[in-house]
Protein backbone atom coordinates (compact mmCIF):
# COMPACT_ATOMS: atom_id res chain seq x y z
CA UNK A 1 0.00 0.00 0.00
CA UNK A 2 1.09 3.44 -0.86
CA UNK A 3 2.19 5.85 1.77
CA UNK A 4 -0.92 7.93 0.87
CA UNK A 5 -3.60 5.41 1.29
CA UNK A 6 -1.93 4.49 4.65
CA UNK A 7 -1.82 7.56 5.98
CA UNK A 8 -5.49 7.78 5.25
CA UNK A 9 -6.91 5.31 7.48
CA UNK A 10 -7.92 7.26 10.72
CA UNK A 11 -9.50 9.81 8.87
CA UNK A 12 -11.73 7.14 6.67
CA UNK A 13 -12.60 5.63 9.99
CA UNK A 14 -14.23 8.87 11.37
CA UNK A 15 -16.01 9.36 8.05
CA UNK A 16 -17.32 5.89 8.01
CA UNK A 17 -19.23 7.24 11.45
CA UNK A 18 -20.18 10.52 10.17
CA UNK A 19 -21.63 8.95 6.87
CA UNK A 20 -23.72 6.81 9.45
CA UNK A 21 -24.99 10.27 11.34
CA UNK A 22 -25.54 11.87 7.71
CA UNK A 23 -28.18 8.69 7.21
CA UNK A 24 -29.93 8.97 10.32
CA UNK A 25 -30.16 12.42 11.17
CA UNK A 26 -29.16 14.42 8.38
CA UNK A 27 -26.10 16.19 6.91
CA UNK A 28 -26.94 19.58 9.12
CA UNK A 29 -27.42 17.64 12.19
CA UNK A 30 -25.14 19.01 15.04
CA UNK A 31 -23.65 15.19 15.31
CA UNK A 32 -22.92 15.79 11.66
CA UNK A 33 -21.17 19.16 11.85
CA UNK A 34 -19.01 18.20 14.55
CA UNK A 35 -18.10 14.67 13.01
CA UNK A 36 -17.10 16.74 9.80
CA UNK A 37 -14.78 19.02 11.88
CA UNK A 38 -13.21 15.75 13.31
CA UNK A 39 -12.81 14.24 10.55
CA UNK A 40 -11.32 16.96 8.59
CA UNK A 41 -8.69 17.53 11.96
CA UNK A 42 -7.58 14.00 12.07
CA UNK A 43 -6.93 14.26 7.77
CA UNK A 44 -4.96 17.39 8.24
CA UNK A 45 -2.62 15.58 10.56
CA UNK A 46 -2.47 12.87 8.47
CA UNK A 47 -1.55 14.82 5.30
CA UNK A 48 1.11 16.29 7.43
CA UNK A 49 2.86 13.28 8.73
CA UNK A 50 2.65 11.96 4.98
CA UNK A 51 4.48 14.94 3.75
CA UNK A 52 6.97 14.57 6.49
CA UNK A 53 7.76 11.10 5.47
CA UNK A 54 8.73 11.66 2.01
CA UNK A 55 10.91 14.90 3.26
CA UNK A 56 14.54 14.56 2.11
CA UNK A 57 13.96 12.64 -1.09
CA UNK A 58 15.38 13.91 -4.22
CA UNK A 59 12.26 14.44 -5.99
CA UNK A 60 10.32 16.43 -3.27
CA UNK A 61 13.86 18.55 -2.58
CA UNK A 62 13.28 19.71 -6.14
CA UNK A 63 10.02 20.55 -5.50
CA UNK A 64 10.46 22.69 -2.29
CA UNK A 65 13.23 24.47 -4.34
CA UNK A 66 10.46 25.20 -7.18
CA UNK A 67 8.07 26.91 -4.33
CA UNK A 68 11.07 29.07 -3.14
CA UNK A 69 11.37 30.40 -6.37
CA UNK A 70 7.84 30.90 -6.61
CA UNK A 71 8.05 32.68 -3.44
CA UNK A 72 10.84 34.73 -4.63
CA UNK A 73 8.87 35.47 -8.00
CA UNK A 74 6.60 37.92 -6.03
CA UNK A 75 3.76 35.64 -4.49
CA UNK A 76 0.68 36.90 -3.11
CA UNK A 77 -0.03 36.74 0.93
CA UNK A 78 -2.73 33.77 0.42
CA UNK A 79 0.53 32.03 -1.30
CA UNK A 80 2.88 32.63 0.97
CA UNK A 81 0.70 31.90 4.15
CA UNK A 82 -1.53 29.42 2.83
CA UNK A 83 -1.36 27.74 -0.42
CA UNK A 84 2.21 27.41 -0.49
CA UNK A 85 2.00 24.61 2.40
CA UNK A 86 -1.07 22.75 0.90
CA UNK A 87 -0.73 22.63 -2.76
CA UNK A 88 2.10 19.75 -3.02
CA UNK A 89 -0.80 17.64 -0.49
CA UNK A 90 -3.32 17.83 -3.98
CA UNK A 91 -0.66 16.11 -6.43
CA UNK A 92 1.86 14.75 -3.93
CA UNK A 93 2.08 11.52 -6.57
CA UNK A 94 2.34 13.37 -9.33
CA UNK A 95 6.20 15.07 -9.49
CA UNK A 96 7.44 11.62 -7.44
CA UNK A 97 5.71 9.90 -10.71
CA UNK A 98 7.60 12.62 -13.19
CA UNK A 99 11.18 11.52 -11.56
CA UNK A 100 10.76 7.98 -10.79
CA UNK A 101 9.79 7.72 -14.45
CA UNK A 102 12.56 10.42 -16.13
CA UNK A 103 14.75 8.36 -17.41
CA UNK A 104 12.13 6.63 -19.49
CA UNK A 105 10.76 9.57 -20.23
CA UNK A 106 11.59 11.81 -23.94
CA UNK A 107 10.12 15.10 -22.85
CA UNK A 108 10.95 17.96 -25.01
CA UNK A 109 8.01 19.99 -24.33
CA UNK A 110 5.34 20.43 -21.16
CA UNK A 111 2.71 22.20 -20.96
CA UNK A 112 0.80 23.00 -17.45
CA UNK A 113 -2.75 23.95 -17.83
CA UNK A 114 -4.11 25.84 -14.99
CA UNK A 115 -0.81 26.92 -13.97
CA UNK A 116 -1.72 29.17 -10.97
CA UNK A 117 1.69 30.28 -9.40
CA UNK A 118 3.43 27.75 -11.34
CA UNK A 119 5.37 24.98 -8.71
CA UNK A 120 4.77 22.16 -11.23
CA UNK A 121 5.71 24.30 -14.07
CA UNK A 122 8.90 25.15 -12.48
CA UNK A 123 9.56 21.37 -11.72
CA UNK A 124 8.82 20.73 -15.05
CA UNK A 125 11.56 22.65 -16.75
CA UNK A 126 14.16 21.57 -13.71
CA UNK A 127 13.41 18.08 -14.14
CA UNK A 128 13.84 17.58 -17.84
CA UNK A 129 15.10 20.91 -19.06
CA UNK A 130 12.71 21.03 -21.40
CA UNK A 131 10.44 24.34 -23.33
CA UNK A 132 7.73 24.87 -21.03
CA UNK A 133 4.34 26.42 -21.87
CA UNK A 134 1.87 27.44 -19.46
CA UNK A 135 -1.98 28.16 -19.39
CA UNK A 136 -4.47 29.98 -16.97
CA UNK A 137 -7.94 31.97 -17.09
CA UNK A 138 -5.76 35.12 -15.21
CA UNK A 139 -2.03 36.64 -15.30
CA UNK A 140 -0.64 38.00 -12.69
CA UNK A 141 2.73 39.84 -12.06
CA UNK A 142 4.23 36.96 -10.16
CA UNK A 143 3.57 34.39 -12.72
CA UNK A 144 4.37 36.61 -15.79
CA UNK A 145 8.03 37.50 -13.34
CA UNK A 146 8.50 33.40 -13.09
CA UNK A 147 8.01 32.05 -16.58
CA UNK A 148 9.99 35.11 -18.01
CA UNK A 149 13.14 34.50 -15.57
CA UNK A 150 12.46 31.08 -16.55
CA UNK A 151 12.60 31.03 -19.82
CA UNK A 152 8.81 29.61 -20.08
CA UNK A 153 6.16 30.81 -22.03
CA UNK A 154 2.98 31.87 -20.77
CA UNK A 155 -0.86 32.54 -22.07
CA UNK A 156 -3.90 33.90 -20.74
CA UNK A 157 -6.70 30.87 -21.92
CA UNK A 158 -9.82 29.83 -21.51
CA UNK A 159 -9.08 26.00 -22.48
CA UNK A 160 -12.93 25.19 -22.79
CA UNK A 161 -13.96 27.86 -25.08
CA UNK A 162 -10.79 29.58 -26.77
CA UNK A 163 -8.88 28.34 -29.40
CA UNK A 164 -5.68 26.93 -28.34
CA UNK A 165 -2.69 29.21 -27.92
CA UNK A 166 -0.11 27.15 -29.59
CA UNK A 167 -0.15 24.66 -33.02
CA UNK A 168 2.27 22.29 -30.77
CA UNK A 169 1.94 19.20 -29.65
CA UNK A 170 3.73 17.84 -25.89
CA UNK A 171 5.12 15.26 -24.37
CA UNK A 172 3.97 15.91 -20.65
CA UNK A 173 0.50 17.49 -19.81
CA UNK A 174 -0.01 18.58 -16.31
CA UNK A 175 -3.89 19.68 -15.14
CA UNK A 176 -3.61 19.82 -11.58
CA UNK A 177 -6.90 21.11 -9.73
CA UNK A 178 -8.55 22.44 -12.65
CA UNK A 179 -11.27 19.30 -13.64
CA UNK A 180 -13.55 20.62 -10.53
CA UNK A 181 -13.56 24.11 -11.95
CA UNK A 182 -14.62 23.45 -15.28
CA UNK A 183 -17.49 25.29 -16.31
CA UNK A 184 -18.65 22.81 -19.26
CA UNK A 185 -19.09 18.55 -19.57
CA UNK A 186 -15.21 17.82 -19.00
CA UNK A 187 -15.49 15.45 -22.14
CA UNK A 188 -14.54 17.87 -24.83
CA UNK A 189 -12.11 19.47 -23.14
CA UNK A 190 -9.95 16.45 -22.35
CA UNK A 191 -10.18 15.74 -25.82
CA UNK A 192 -9.05 18.67 -27.11
CA UNK A 193 -6.13 18.30 -24.35
CA UNK A 194 -5.15 14.69 -25.74
CA UNK A 195 -4.85 15.86 -29.49
CA UNK A 196 -1.80 18.10 -28.01
CA UNK A 197 -0.08 15.02 -26.56
CA UNK A 198 2.52 12.93 -28.58
CA UNK A 199 1.62 9.49 -29.14
CA UNK A 200 4.17 8.72 -25.88
CA UNK A 201 3.32 11.58 -23.83
CA UNK A 202 1.91 11.16 -20.30
CA UNK A 203 -1.10 13.39 -18.90
CA UNK A 204 -1.02 14.16 -14.83
CA UNK A 205 -4.37 15.09 -13.71
CA UNK A 206 -5.48 15.45 -9.87
CA UNK A 207 -8.83 17.02 -8.50
CA UNK A 208 -10.63 16.37 -5.35
CA UNK A 209 -12.45 13.11 -4.16
CA UNK A 210 -16.10 13.71 -3.71
CA UNK A 211 -15.92 10.84 -1.63
CA UNK A 212 -14.34 12.74 0.75
CA UNK A 213 -15.45 16.35 -0.20
CA UNK A 214 -18.74 15.53 -0.99
CA UNK A 215 -20.58 17.01 -4.18
CA UNK A 216 -22.03 20.78 -4.77
CA UNK A 217 -24.73 21.43 -3.14
CA UNK A 218 -27.14 22.29 -6.06
CA UNK A 219 -25.19 21.30 -8.44
CA UNK A 220 -25.72 18.67 -11.67
CA UNK A 221 -26.70 15.29 -9.90
CA UNK A 222 -24.04 13.67 -12.67
CA UNK A 223 -21.12 14.83 -14.92
CA UNK A 224 -23.09 13.60 -17.59
CA UNK A 225 -25.73 16.31 -16.97
CA UNK A 226 -23.66 19.45 -17.14
CA UNK A 227 -24.07 21.08 -20.89
CA UNK A 228 -21.19 21.46 -23.40
CA UNK A 229 -18.96 23.67 -23.95
CA UNK A 230 -20.84 27.24 -25.58
CA UNK A 231 -20.20 30.63 -25.40
CA UNK A 232 -22.39 33.07 -24.01
CA UNK A 233 -23.55 30.78 -21.30
CA UNK A 234 -23.08 31.78 -17.53
CA UNK A 235 -19.13 30.98 -16.14
CA UNK A 236 -18.27 30.35 -12.32
CA UNK A 237 -15.22 30.58 -11.35
CA UNK A 238 -15.59 27.75 -7.95
CA UNK A 239 -15.80 24.47 -8.05
CA UNK A 240 -18.86 23.06 -10.21
CA UNK A 241 -18.48 19.45 -9.97
CA UNK A 242 -16.76 17.08 -7.76
CA UNK A 243 -15.99 13.57 -9.05
CA UNK A 244 -15.70 10.50 -7.06
CA UNK A 245 -12.98 7.62 -8.38
CA UNK A 246 -15.34 5.86 -11.28
CA UNK A 247 -16.62 9.24 -12.27
CA UNK A 248 -12.83 10.28 -13.27
CA UNK A 249 -12.69 7.06 -14.75
CA UNK A 250 -15.53 7.34 -16.75
CA UNK A 251 -14.82 10.82 -18.16
CA UNK A 252 -11.07 9.84 -18.90
CA UNK A 253 -12.26 6.90 -21.01
CA UNK A 254 -15.13 8.62 -22.83
CA UNK A 255 -12.20 11.03 -23.81
CA UNK A 256 -10.02 8.44 -25.05
CA UNK A 257 -7.52 7.84 -22.78
CA UNK A 258 -6.11 5.41 -20.61
CA UNK A 259 -5.28 5.18 -17.21
CA UNK A 260 -1.51 4.37 -16.64
CA UNK A 261 -1.27 5.37 -12.64
CA UNK A 262 -3.68 6.00 -10.14
CA UNK A 263 -3.26 6.93 -6.59
CA UNK A 264 -4.85 9.05 -3.50
CA UNK A 265 -2.93 11.82 -2.35
CA UNK A 266 -3.83 12.92 1.48
CA UNK A 267 -5.05 16.69 0.56
CA UNK A 268 -5.20 19.12 3.00
CA UNK A 269 -8.50 17.72 5.05
CA UNK A 270 -9.84 15.69 2.46
CA UNK A 271 -7.73 13.61 -0.22
CA UNK A 272 -7.77 14.27 -3.98
CA UNK A 273 -7.21 11.42 -6.75
CA UNK A 274 -3.77 11.46 -8.82
CA UNK A 275 -3.85 10.19 -12.21
CA UNK A 276 -1.21 9.22 -14.63
CA UNK A 277 -2.90 9.09 -18.66
CA UNK A 278 -2.16 7.82 -22.07
CA UNK A 279 -3.67 8.14 -25.41
CA UNK A 280 -6.04 5.41 -26.19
Amino acid sequence: MSKTGFRQTAGDVTLDLFDKVIRRGGEDSSMARALRIASRMIRKRASMETMKSYLGEPWMNRLLECQEEVARCGAVPYYLNQYKGQEISFWLNIPRWMFENRTNMHVERSLDIGCAYGTLALFCKRLFDCEVYCLDMMTSEQIESLTKKNGMSFAVNNIELDPFPWDLKFDLITFTEVLEHLNFNPVPTLQKIRDHLTDKGRFYLSTPDAVQWGKIRGGHSSWRDIPYPKKGLPLTGGHTYQYCKDELFQVVGEAGLDMEKFDYAPGFGARHLNVCLRRK
